[in-house]
């Protein structure tokens, strides 16, 4: 797992359910979703950890309902600083965010990597992406094309928010789902596309964001954002 310890994990088609937890200053993540295993979690507090609040991959399944998500920071052995974090490594991840504040963190508050199948829905990021070497501030959407969903991203109704001229919502080779979102930032773009081969323009429904034309990568995608996360299963290699 990303650093030494987390606050709770679902794993092996484990199903957990929580209400009203308050998950703070652990090593590793907080919430931690793996292996084909389910993790819902009601108004929550999942703030201070490191790496992310929340990392789901090799086909978990994440649902947070309400609370927030905030100032999770890099840990020392993996990196990381961003709110959540799904990996396509085994498995697509699955992931619903409905009602949660995500906020306050170096890299984006939301950070898909490969193939996903993630609906955000009245959710709010803010005070994300605030490390100058941040690509988005909001939600980094990175090669999900990979993702047999039709959509591998849907943002609905949410409130995406960016400074220092980086966009609240980068698509690096993602396609995306957009309806009445509302961006909030000192840059060009509410949402900044590159590297489209194989995508399609963001759908989009009710208020339409300004949007860039596809165009070759013109934002680097920081290295240091290629997660090394271990996966605990046999027969998985990270």
């Amino acid at each position: 797992t990303p650093g030494d310890g987390f606050g709770v994990a679902s794993q092996f088609g484990a199903v957990f359910r929580g209400e009203g937890l308050v998950l703070e200053d652990n090593e590793g993540v907080g919430l931690y979703v793996l292996a084909n295993g389910y993790l819902e979690c009601i108004d929550c507090s999942v703030r201070g950890n490191g790496f992310a609040g929340a990392v789901v991959t090799s086909a978990g399944e994440l649902e947070l309902l309400g609370g927030d998500v905030t100032g999770n920071t890099p840990s020392v052995a993996d990196g990381g600083g961003v709110g959540v974090f799904t990996w396509d490594v085994g498995g697509i991840p699955a992931l619903l965010l409905d009602g949660v504040q995500i906020a306050d963190h170096l890299g984006p508050g939301l950070y898909l990597r490969g193939g996903a199948d993630a609906v955000a829905t009245a959710t709010s990021f803010d005070g994300n992406g605030t490390a100058s070497s941040s690509p988005a501030g909001s939600v980094l959407a990175l090669d999900t094309i990979a993702a047999p969903a039709e959509f591998d991203l849907d943002l609905i109704e949410c409130t995406l928010t960016a400074s220092g001229g980086h966009p609240p919502l980068l698509l690096h080779h993602s396609d995306a789902f957009l309806v009445d979102n509302t961006f909030a930032h000192d840059g060009l773009w509410d949402v900044v596309r590159q590297h489209c081969e194989g995508t399609s323009p963001p759908i989009v429904e009710g208020t339409p964001p300004t949007d860039s034309a596809c165009t070759l990568p013109s934002i680097e995608v920081d290295p240091r954002l290629d997660y090394f996360v271990e996966v605990v299963e046999e027969g998985v290699e990270p």
